[in-house]
């Protein structure tokens, strides 16, 4: 119970104010604090990655040893990256280790399997998700203006006054145009 001493003073307290006779022992709660846990580690496990193995070849008069480590090594390089090996290194490498030609053919299935699941949820996404909006856009056709009117802006051009800014241009709606996105034009570094 929260501030337990607290909650007995005052409930005294109210008992005496109205002519009740007070047990404190029908109130208290004994409670003991919690018992703190201790962190315990966990226990290692031992996977196939972290094994090294022996190959042991031996003759009349030699015993050759050779560490085998390549599950070792492709957990590092791949695994511990988050990473999927290819599956042509991970089949080779099991087959160093021993694994059955059952097992390796099982694996490469499941490899096939998982990139097969991968496509179909790929375009079922893609559906869903990333569906652009399939309307047409109406293209606007431009009107061919008479060639005289093109003169007459061009001398309009070069009577521009000073307070005029020749880059100063208004495009129609009418008119197709593209412009880079890359390319930016600001007044304020005329300024500076």
């Amino acid at each position: 119970m929260y501030r337990q001493e607290d909650y007995l003073r005052l409930l005294r307290r109210n008992y005496e104010e109205c002519g009740v006779e007070f047990d404190e022992s029908k109130f208290r709660v004994d409670h003991d604090p919690p018992e703190i846990q201790k962190f315990q580690e966990p226990e290692t496990i031992s996977h196939p990655f972290g094994q090294l193995y022996l190959d042991l070849t031996y003759t009349k008069t030699k015993v050759k040893v050779k560490i085998n480590c390549a599950l070792y090594n492709i957990h590092e390089k791949y695994y511990a990256v988050g990473k999927t090996p290819p599956v042509k290194t991970l089949v080779q490498t099991l087959k160093t280790v021993g694994y059955s030609d059952d097992f390796l053919k099982r694996v490469i299935k499941g490899y096939d399997d998982n990139k097969k699941f991968g496509k179909k949820i790929w375009k079922y996404l893609d559906a869903k998700l990333f569906k652009e909006d399939k309307k047409k856009k109406k293209v606007k056709k431009s009107r061919k203006e008479p060639v005289e009117e093109e003169e007459e802006e061009e001398d309009k051009d070069s009577t521009l006054g000073d307070d005029e800014d020749p880059f100063d241009m208004e495009v129609d709606d009418d008119e197709d145009f593209a412009q880079d996105d890359d390319v930016v034009f600001s007044d304020i570094d005329d300024d500076n």
